[in-house]
């Protein structure tokens, strides 16, 4: 995988942090959810390791969400076709026990794969987010987040 861009700093346009942390691993030409690099880059909380998965609280959660985590896949695969049975009934077992475990009543999970320009990832590692808003908060502003 020499030479191949595993980031995409365009994505992270409007998180001028996120950017310029994106930008340093570019630099670095390595991918920030492969197994040697994935504690480094994602928050210091990691609930669980399968596996296929983990799940962590997102290092940079979007604006207005109560809750944001992602799963990362261990193995560095960049299509959902690649996603083994198993991972795949182990995604829905990590999905199904953090919602349990935080009591959230609803939430998006969006997965990312494929063609960065395509998805808004700034990762080309497959991964998925799970994002919640706070349906109990009055006049809340929505959660956004790019996707193409």
């Amino acid at each position: 995988m020499k030479n191949k861009l595993f980031v995409n700093v365009t994505s992270a346009k409007n998180r001028p942090d996120y950017a310029a942390e994106l930008e340093s691993i570019k630099e670095a030409g390595i991918c920030p959810f492969c197994p040697d690099n994935v504690k480094k880059y994602l928050s210091k909380i990691i609930y669980r390791e399968g596996r296929h998965w983990l799940i962590a609280d997102a290092t940079y959660p979007y604006k207005n969400a109560k809750y944001h985590f992602i799963l990362v896949h261990h193995a560095h695969i960049e299509n959902a076709s690649d996603i083994s049975e198993e991972g795949w009934s182990e995604l829905k077992e990590f999905v199904d026990w953090i919602c349990g475990l935080k009591q959230i009543k609803g939430a998006t999970l969006i997965m990312r794969f494929g063609d960065t320009n395509c998805t808004g990832a700034s990762v080309t590692h497959l991964h998925a987010s799970l994002v919640s808003g706070d349906g109990d908060q009055k006049d809340r502003e929505p959660v956004l987040t790019r996707v193409g």
